[in-house]
């Protein structure tokens, strides 16, 4: 009996794969929808869509390291867009307010691969981790919050119904 092991893991949302010593992540792409769809498309407000633009490109720029990779997504989420009856004045907005949000303005990634400049995808990338990682130690903080509110709630609630027995 011969074992063969696969040189790709699919892991939540990212597939993870080690290839001629290249390691490289990427989005996972659903089969079961259409390539280019959105989850909705009717009945939604335009911030709802900003939302979703916003964090498709988080999502993109937190997996892929290498600036061709991640323009070769970023192309994908700018047809979607453009499918699903998007113009490029709207796309085009959203790439700038993202840059601009996470302090890499100059970057240029619509313009072809010869304006791609790896040191300034590198810091978005950073910026990005940064992020995320604020955002995560702010959930947890969260979390204890209301984990102690909740402790608090109940041991006055409990001293209110002893007290009120008597």
């Amino acid at each position: 009996m011969r074992l063969c092991l696969s040189s790709s893991i699919h892991y939540l949302d990212i597939i993870l794969s080690h290839t001629s010593g290249q390691f490289k992540a990427q989005v996972a792409l659903h089969s079961e929808t259409e390539h280019y769809s959105l989850p909705y498309v009717f009945g939604h407000s335009v911030q709802s869509y900003v939302k979703l633009f916003q964090a498709a490109l988080l999502r993109i720029a937190r997996c892929y390291t290498d600036i061709n990779q991640f323009a070769e997504a970023l192309g994908i989420i700018q047809l979607s867009f453009r499918y699903n009856g998007f113009d490029d004045q709207f796309i085009g907005d959203q790439i700038q307010i993202f840059l601009n949000n996470f302090k890499v303005p100059d970057l240029k990634v619509h313009c072809g691969k010869h304006f791609y400049k790896q040191p300034r995808y590198d810091r978005l990338h950073y910026n990005v981790t940064k992020h995320y990682q604020k955002k995560r130690r702010e959930k947890i903080k969260l979390r204890r919050y209301r984990k102690t509110l909740k402790h608090q709630c109940q041991s006055s609630f409990m001293k209110f119904v002893s007290t009120a027995s008597c």
